[in-house]
């Protein structure tokens, strides 16, 4: 067996840039308790959808109270581009 041992600064933050229209992002490292409500009044976005075995094409829209986990994919609309800002990274 081995160890891996990486040794340098975290950033504290992760900058995502945003297309308008439809983005596929995921949450990046270990940030966590962002809501879809985050995500909107971060980026302008309007919608945000995830992963769903039942839905549609296998997604459904997501409420604003929702959670992100770190490391899933999300589908963000935005009508114009932006910067999503994403802190504890």
């Amino acid at each position: 067996s081995g160890m891996l041992i990486s040794l340098g600064i975290v950033p504290t933050t992760a900058r995502i840039g945003l297309c308008d229209g439809w983005n596929l992002v995921a949450l990046p490292g270990f940030a966590s308790g962002v809501t879809v409500r985050n995500v909107k009044d971060a980026t302008g976005a309007d919608a945000v959808m995830g992963f769903d075995t039942t839905g549609p094409f296998h997604v459904r829209l997501l409420a604003d109270a929702d959670v992100l986990a770190p490391g899933r994919g999300y589908w963000v609309r935005v009508a114009t581009a932006s910067e999503w800002i994403v802190p504890g990274w």
